[in-house]
Parts: structure tokens; C-alpha cells; sequence
């Protein structure tokens, strides 16, 4: 491969990891192309970038960004899964086609400068997604004040069931 290609490929690579929310290295030894294909497209619909890297490549890459704890796990033959925005929703594609394809095995990953095991990306996939979780927060936000409200409003209606026994009693 040409110098030329491949400081092409070191930058665009280094852009990936930089810009990404987590990526997970994942083992494909034995997969056929038809099921990659298929594997790029799920992925694609969770907007989630699947690429093939090579070792090295991938090692010069992670140099000096967030995703330099990866570095010592470039081994054989491996690709990384890019999540931009969505990261509950990238891991539970990987996951869910890594239980169709049991050649596809997912090693580990980088949310930032942390490390995050198989086990952990797991753990990740059954989180909600985004949009979940963020009507649940909204949710969340709204019954606040409704229940300050009725607190609030608790006070004086107590106070006119009071008066109106008082009057009740006064004019028995």
C-alpha cells in the first residue's frame, strides 16, 4: 500500500475515533461477505460506521485521542464499530447480530478515555434508547411540578374543610 494511501487512511480513521461517541472492537474471523453486508446495513440504520481496519493502521490512529486505551487490543483480524449519537442503540445491533452469527465476536470497547469491556457493551445494549430515556426524563420533569401543585394547594383546601366544621359546629 502506498505511503500516500495510507496517511489517508490514518487520518480518517483518527476522525472516526475523535468524533465518535464509543467504538467496539469486533472479531469477524470467519464471517462471509453476504453476512458483513448484512451486518453494515443494520448497523447503518442505527447510524453506526462498520469498518474493517487494519492493525497497524488502527494502532496510529487511537495515537493521541480518547481512544488510545484500544491500542493494545488491535489483534487479527478486526473491525470497529463507530456510534455517533446513539450508543445504547449501536451496541444493541452489534449484540443482537452476534447472537444470529456466533462467528462475530465482540472484544471490547472505548467510551472516551474509558475502556469497556464485552461483558459492559452487554450491559449497554439493554439500556433504552435515547429517545426512551429522554421521554422518560421529560416525564419525569413534568410530574414535578404537578406534585409541588398539589401539595401546595393541599394547604388551603385543608384550611377551608377547618373553617367550614368550625361554621358547621356554630350554627348547630
Amino acid at each position: 500500500m502506498e505511503k500516500a494511501r495510507k496517511v489517508e487512511l490514518i487520518s480518517d480513521l483518527k476522525e472516526k475515533f475523535e468524533n465518535s461517541g464509543a467504538a467496539f472492537i469486533v472479531g469477524y474471523r470467519g464471517i462471509d461477505v453476504t453476512t458483513m453486508s448484512d451486518l453494515r446495513a443494520k448497523l447503518r440504520e442505527v447510524e453506526v460506521d462498520f469498518k474493517v481496519v487494519r492493525n497497524t493502521l488502527a494502532r496510529r490512529a487511537v495515537d493521541g485521542n480518547d481512544a488510545e486505551v484500544l491500542k493494545d487490543h488491535f489483534n487479527g483480524p478486526v473491525a470497529v464499530a463507530f456510534c455517533r449519537n446513539d450508543v445504547a442503540a449501536g451496541a444493541k445491533a452489534i449484540t443482537d447480530f452476534a447472537k444470529e452469527e456466533p462467528k462475530l465476536e465482540l472484544i471490547l470497547g472505548s467510551m472516551g478515555a474509558k475502556l469497556v469491556s464485552a461483558d459492559e457493551i452487554l450491559a449497554i445494549s439493554k439500556l433504552p434508547s435515547r429517545e426512551v430515556l429522554l421521554s422518560q426524563l421529560v416525564g419525569l420533569l413534568n410530574n414535578i411540578p404537578a406534585g409541588l401543585v398539589g401539595v401546595l394547594s393541599a394547604v388551603p383546601r385543608k384550611l377551608v374543610y377547618v373553617l367550614k366544621a368550625i361554621e358547621g359546629q356554630k350554627s348547630n
